[in-house]
């Protein structure tokens, strides 16, 4: 089964500037990004939310970058390069999630108050007298 994005070309830079795009398109009031070891973080306010999304990165070590599908050693430039094929790979899918996202909420918002698009939430209960 092939994998989303696999043979993407954008970079992952891209991917984050592209995903701060949409955010801001979108009405998040916040926006934030960083890394730790092998994980990517991003994390947005939208909706009066806070979202956090971790993106574990690849062991460059792993076989499936130091080794062909037949067994064989890569070069050292090759399994760079099927390294940062991964990492693009997983921005773009990470950027797809996060304008569903987005979108999802924004829906849901303009849903809540009867067609009417808001920035918040409609409250949970109504309470009359």
């Amino acid at each position: 089964m092939a994998k989303y994005a696999e043979r993407t070309e954008v970079g992952s830079d891209r991917s984050r500037t592209e995903i701060e795009r949409t955010l801001r398109r979108y009405g998040a009031t916040a926006f934030g990004y960083g890394w730790q070891n092998n994980v990517a973080t991003i994390i947005f306010e939208l909706s009066a939310r806070r979202i956090l999304f971790q993106l574990p990165m690849p062991d460059p070590r792993a076989n499936e970058f130091t080794l062909t599908a037949t067994g064989r050693e890569r070069s050292a430039a090759a399994a760079e390069q099927a390294y940062e094929q991964a990492i693009r790979q997983r921005w773009r899918a990470l950027a797809l999630v996060i304008k569903g996202q987005a979108r999802s909420r924004r829906r849901r918002n303009y849903h809540r108050r009867g067609g009417v698009p808001c920035a918040h939430p409609a409250p949970r209960r109504v309470h009359r007298r």
